[in-house]
Parts: structure tokens; C-alpha cells; sequence
């Protein structure tokens, strides 16, 4: 007998995954530019940039909850800290 594989994903709609779920293409699209200055490797097809930040922002909202926008302030701001001190290099 096989056993069915582990769900991951949850069933019920939490207030993070509506929020995340919500995000519109043009607010991707410039998260998925700041993500390739980072180093991201991110086709630039708006279908491809959406796919790419719904992805990134469903894993943190499932990691992380109510804290998932900090996880992407966090990771934003890495990203212009390391621009920054490469433009002062």
C-alpha cells in the first residue's frame, strides 16, 4: 500500500497567502528587478517575474507568517547595501 504524500501547502486560505496571493504584476515586476540586482536569475517575462516573487513570498509566508514582509524588507535591503558598497568601491 502507498501512502499519500505529505501536504505542504494548507488548505484554508491564511491572511498571509491572501495578502501574498494578491500581489499584483506591476508590484512584482519591480520586486523581481530589485531580486535580479541581487544576483537572481529572472527571465524578463512579466509571466516569468510574478511567478518568481509569488513563489519567494509563499515559502516566507508559510516560514515565517506575519512576518513574511519583514523576510522581504530585510532581503531588499540587503540587496541595496550591497549596491551601495559597490558604488562606493
Amino acid at each position: 500500500m502507498t501512502t499519500a504524500p505529505k501536504r505542504i501547502y494548507p488548505t484554508e486560505l491564511t491572511d498571509e497567502l491572501r495578502e501574498v496571493l494578491s500581489t499584483m504584476l506591476w508590484t512584482s515586476g519591480q520586486l523581481a528587478s530589485a531580486l535580479r540586482a541581487g544576483g537572481e536569475e529572472i527571465p524578463t517575462k512579466a509571466e516569468a517575474e510574478q511567478v518568481h516573487v509569488l513563489h519567494w513570498f509563499i515559502g516566507l509566508a508559510l516560514e515565517h507568517g506575519p512576518d513574511w514582509r519583514a523576510k522581504v524588507g530585510e532581503r531588499l535591503a540587503a540587496i541595496r547595501d550591497e549596491a551601495a558598497a559597490k558604488a562606493a568601491a
